[in-house]
């Protein structure tokens, strides 16, 4: 299971996740995902940063969506020794796609 949580700032939006992002959960935090692109149009554009700070396992269609939303703009940040992990390993991932992650 994944919890997401949105919290609309005034500088800067938070999507916190929490739990396993693996299966079914990845297709919800993309729609999550889609549904924050296009409500972005309607108001000025925030940073967004997704936090895995409570993230226990990310499979690897997980790992390629994480990665896609950091291609488009997003910052990765989280504290503590997994998701430290999490984030390197993702930030692996787009340096290695070359500013393109959209292809698995």
């Amino acid at each position: 299971m994944l919890r997401i949580d949105i919290h609309q700032g005034k500088k800067v939006t938070n999507l916190i996740l929490a739990g396993k992002l693996m299966g079914p959960w990845v297709t919800e935090l993309e729609r999550c995902w889609n549904a924050m692109l296009c409500a972005e149009t309607c108001r000025p554009i925030l940073p967004i940063l997704v936090d895995l700070s409570k993230v226990t396992f990310i499979d690897e269609r997980g790992k390629h969506l994480v990665a896609q939303m950091c291609q488009s703009g997003a910052r990765l940040v989280g504290t503590g020794l997994i998701a430290g992990f999490f984030c390197r390993e993702i930030e692996e991932e787009v340096r290695k796609c070359g500013g393109d992650c959209k292809d698995g």
